[in-house]
């Protein structure tokens, strides 16, 4: 990460990092450079730091461990009035002590009682009544993109405490605050006119001459094709599963199972158990290799399966052969008073997936130059967003369905949140 030029609002982070003690929120929109800006923050904070996620997979992609295992947090909701098991092994509370920086991936995705109990927690650890025992907290995400996944049950409990089920409504920032930073630059899209429409959709402001110029997408004949270079991005799992399963048939299959070695937990498996392909199979790349020349999100075909290495016809003509790869499971340990990781367990498996389809929700990081979009069946705020801005061109896009104002679904308590900090100079909670 040596040669990463940072912008300006990236060198502003650095400094309220290095500087003082703030806790900052970094957030952004869909191509701004986010995930690649933490990687940078990892490497250069200075600081003895500690990444983490909600889930194992986000944790995994980030080289960091989950939220639960690094805290011993109960799955479920957690009210401020819980009773919590502070069972921290001597060794856990040196490690604990010795984290000067917390830094919590997918910060969207965090419900407001997981960030209470781990202010609690380190409270305990700290011995201190310092919010968060004093422990400075960095948090990145999109809040704009699809919201936390919270069960009916979890928000009848937690209503009583809370004012919503956003990382922002924890009882901890009305006695703490963060700065909050956006990254404006966006890296994915170029046309200012395609950029203006994403910003309007994400901002639930879109015009009517906006909708108009996005009904042009709709394109049914492409839309029920299967066989170019687009990729169909689709609201359910179901219907991914479908299409992938129809397209791959049941001739000539080659499968290619997943080896699991130590602690891997499967929920936290970023690639498939069981791979099944064919020749002539539509495939993503699940990593990035630059050596290699390939990249995540990078699509092609298969033009030949052998014991040890696919070959893929990438779409952008070159022809890769890809090896299996090893993603990592780690933990945080002390080494000579500094906090190192140390691989407990590892998964091995070629880098790639069935890609005639994906989910909104597989895409959220990817970036594309053909998708199609199956829009008709939006069901959550963020969807239509999150899909549009997965291609780099708006020329790029097919949708099987008239796009409507109705498929923008607001989130008022986000619009709520970014006009509170923004009148507050860019700072939310207590000062």
């Amino acid at each position: 990460m040596e040669d990463m030029i940072l912008t300006e609002e990236m060198q502003k982070i650095m400094n309220l990092i290095q500087n003082d003690e703030n806790n900052v929120f970094v957030t952004g929109k869909a191509g701004s450079g986010k995930t690649t800006f933490l990687k940078y923050l990892i490497e250069k904070s200075g600081k003895n730091c500690i990444v983490a996620a909600p889930t194992g997979v986000a944790a995994i992609n980030a080289g960091g461990v989950t939220l639960h295992s690094l805290f011993g947090i109960p799955f479920g909701p957690i009210t401020p009035y819980d009773r919590l098991e502070n069972k921290f092994s001597e060794y856990k509370v040196e490690l604990l002590l010795k984290m000067e920086l917390l830094i919590i991936d997918e910060i969207s995705m965090v419900r407001p009682d997981i960030l209470d109990t781990i202010d609690r927690k380190l409270r305990w650890v700290y011995e201190s009544d310092e919010p968060f025992g004093g422990v400075q907290v960095v948090m990145f995400g999109d809040l704009f993109q699809l919201p936390p996944v919270t069960k009916k049950q979890e928000r009848e409990i937690l209503s009583d405490f809370y004012d919503g089920f956003f990382f922002f409504n924890a009882l901890v920032f009305k006695r703490t605050g963060f700065h909050i930073v956006e990254l404006t630059k966006i890296f994915r899209q170029t046309e200012p006119e395609f950029i203006n429409v994403l910003n309007n959709i994400r901002n639930y402001q879109v015009t009517s001459d906006e909708l108009d110029l996005l009904s042009e997408l709709k394109d049914r004949k492409i839309s029920n094709s299967y066989d170019g270079e687009y990729i169909h991005i689709c609201t359910h799992k179901a219907d991914v599963e479908k299409i992938n399963a129809d397209k791959l048939g049941e001739q000539e299959i080659r499968n290619y199972d997943i080896v699991i070695k130590d602690k891997f937990p499967e929920s936290s498996i970023p690639c498939d158990l069981h791979l099944k392909l064919r020749v002539g199979a539509r495939v993503m790349s699940l990593v990035n290799d630059s050596l290699k020349g390939y990249y995540n999100g990078m699509l092609g075909i298969v033009t030949a399966l052998e014991d040890n290495v696919i070959t893929v016809r990438m779409d952008n003509g070159r022809t890769i052969k890809f090896e299996r790869y090893t993603w990592s499971n780690t933990q945080y340990t002390l080494k000579d008073n500094e906090i190192v990781k140390e691989e407990i367990g590892s998964c091995t498996q070629f880098p790639l997936t069935l890609a005639w389809a994906i989910t909104i929700h597989k895409s959220q990081g990817l970036t594309f130059d053909k998708i199609i979009i199956h829009v008709s069946h939006t069901f959550c705020p963020g969807q239509l967003y999150v899909a549009l801005s997965r291609c780099r061109t708006l020329e790029g896009i097919v949708s099987d369905a008239f796009i409507t104002k109705q498929m923008i679904i607001p989130e008022y308590a986000l619009i709520d949140f970014e006009r509170a900090y923004k009148s507050n100079g860019y700072y939310y909670g207590k000062l």
